[in-house]
């Protein structure tokens, strides 16, 4: 007869910790993108304010949804963003020094919004194991991508 004398290891202890940090991060780049978006809705050309709307709601929309799962896993959110979004805002108001943002913007949204897909793949990977949350996580890239291309297009 065998008898563990010790109590077996938890290889997933840390694990609930993961979704919120995935959430946090994934909810600051949001927020970066959502205050570089509100600043530029103002700046951009008649023919770009439509496309920068369209993202800035978007990511409104997706910003909310992640508040939510970031308090269910107890996590804290941090709505005011990080130091890219006062870069992106920074970046919004020397454009604006120089001029109204144009048809040119489109290439400043791509970068930006690369920059969001590649945290909702991070996010995703971090994720694993965590279906429910992983499947709202899944949506949203979807769905972003599809914005994106059909911008690219």
């Amino acid at each position: 007869m065998f008898i563990a004398t010790t109590a077996p290891v938890d290889t997933y202890a840390t694990v609930p910790d993961q979704p919120r940090e995935a959430l946090n991060d994934l909810s600051t780049v949001l927020a970066d993108t959502i205050e570089g978006y509100a600043v530029m809705t103002d700046k951009a050309e008649p023919t770009v304010q439509p496309v920068v709307r369209r993202f800035l709601a978007l990511h409104q929309t997706h910003a909310a949804r992640l508040r939510e799962l970031c308090a269910e896993q107890g996590g804290d959110p941090e709505d005011a963003g990080s130091v890219m979004g006062a870069v992106h805002k920074a970046m919004a108001h020397t454009r604006d020094a120089l001029g109204r943002l144009d048809e040119r913007a489109e290439d400043t949204i791509l970068r930006i919004e690369a920059r969001v897909m590649e945290r909702y793949r991070n996010a995703l990977d971090a994720l694993e194991g965590h279906p429910v949350i992983q499947s709202v996580i899944a949506v949203q890239h979807l769905t972003l991508r599809e914005h994106v291309a059909a911008l690219k297009y």
